[in-house]
């Protein structure tokens, strides 16, 4: 989403076909006849993708009037989803022109890729190698201590404040990985420091501290 501005905003049709759990092929299908309808040559937002095997595959990158349009035909259900993401993609917009989110998130790179340092580290003294699901699974691990769900974090749509919540978490991670904790005393601690900082917040804040999952 670099250089993402409100009036720059779009929704893929791989997307699109995640959020109302559709067909791609058949997402593709509704936005040819859209296209086709409006008098929008296919072109005009045409894009490809390369699938696991490498080849490449055609797919859309829609503004939001034409997203609006495709799923007027959709459900109540899956109309919501898309919308949602599209008022999701509106927040981070906005965010990312506060300079403290912008602080904030820079220094979530930092603390993520010292939790990555960390794994590595740890692993290589254990004369282990540190294969991709483990980062995957250190980042749902903290999903869960945030939110109770066993998923990732979308720091994009989080608050300064919640992100850096999650600074000091990943931060306290990369230490007790560092020192060989195992996954459930590692969570079990990071729980008791999200819930100091959850009640320093609210106390001062007079709301609730909210966190976002992807």
């Amino acid at each position: 989403m670099t250089g993402l501005t409100l009036r720059n905003i779009t929704m893929s049709s791989l997307e699109i076909a995640e959020r109302t759990g559709k067909d791609h092929g058949k997402v593709l299908r509704d936005i040819r006849r859209m296209l086709r309808e409006l008098d929008i040559a296919e072109a005009t937002f045409g894009s490809s993708y390369a699938d696991p095997t490498g080849r490449s595959l055609p797919c859309f990158n829609l503004p939001r009037r034409e997203v609006e349009i495709l799923i007027t035909g959709y459900s109540i259900k899956l109309r919501a989803k898309v919308i949602d993401r599209l008022h999701q993609l509106e927040r981070v917009v906005q965010r990312r022109r506060d300079p403290l989110w912008q602080a904030v998130r820079g220094d979530g790179k930092l603390q993520q890729a010292q939790l990555e340092d960390a794994i590595k580290g740890r692993r290589a003294l254990d004369g282990k190698e540190a294969p991709p699901y483990l980062y995957a699974n250190e980042a749902r691990m903290l999903g869960r201590v945030l939110t109770g769900k066993w998923q990732g974090l979308e720091r994009d749509d989080m608050s300064a404040t919640a992100l850096a919540v999650l600074n000091q978490v990943t931060s306290y991670n990369a230490i007790l990985f560092a020192f060989g904790r195992p996954m459930e005393e590692r969570e079990r601690l990071l729980g008791e420091k999200v819930v100091q900082l959850r009640e320093q917040y609210e106390a001062s804040m007079g709301k609730a501290l909210v966190f976002k999952s992807s």
